[in-house]
């Protein structure tokens, strides 16, 4: 479905009684998506940032700001999802930082300096890089972290790449001892369990 800001108005208007059980889905719905004139895609941030334009609690060009903003790092994330996925298959080793072999961080921290972004090579050193965000709040581009092997330690022990993220069955690309590959969180009986937090980079670094 492709709507307008114009669309988006009569929408918000029509709804003007309910429009804070509009917002509501809006923000618990994690794959709400529009498009703008462009085709660019308008997520929950930017359809929530344009009820408040039309309620008149934000300028119009700060819309235009944060929708700009949002689709360059879309655009971003997908690029660095694609570059990642040339590695798919290459060998894991301990403490390698590519480009051939990699461990979890060496591999995140390898692909993000693609794009200009400076991660740390060791995951826990990563975990605070950024700002942490829900697992339902979880986009592609943003780093996925986890428990290691044992259960009973909070240390964070390994760190994977959204690829999306479907009602909370994450999909995410990572280096294990299975080499770089891509799994599904809720599919997973090892990595569900260890699941920490997340982690958003994009547009968070200066």
């Amino acid at each position: 479905m492709r709507l307008d800001y114009k669309t988006l108005g009569v929408i918000f208007v029509t709804l003007v009684l309910s429009v804070d059980v509009f917002s509501q889905k809006i923000s618990n719905s994690s794959m709400l998506a529009l498009c703008d004139t462009d085709g660019h895609f308008l997520h929950k941030k930017e359809l929530l940032f344009t009820k408040d334009v039309l309620m008149g609690k934000q300028p119009i060009n700060d819309m235009n700001q944060s929708v700009s903003e949002t689709n360059n790092n879309y655009e971003l994330a997908q690029e660095i999802i694609n570059y990642s996925k040339r590695f798919i298959g290459s060998r894991y080793r301990r403490g390698a930082k590519g480009p051939n072999v990699f461990d979890c961080s060496g591999f995140t921290s390898f692909v993000f300096k693609k794009f200009g972004i400076d991660l740390s090579s060791a995951c826990v050193v990563q975990v605070d890089q950024g700002i942490s965000a829900k697992k339902e709040e979880l986009t592609t581009g943003d780093l996925i972290f986890f428990k290691g092997r044992s259960m009973k330690s909070a240390r964070i022990g390994h760190v994977g790449i959204v690829i999306s993220n479907d009602d909370g069955n994450i999909k995410f690309i990572h280096a294990c001892n299975r080499g770089v590959t891509i799994d599904e969180l809720e599919k997973s009986s090892y990595y569900r369990p260890r699941y920490v937090k997340g982690l958003k980079v994009l547009g968070e670094q200066e």
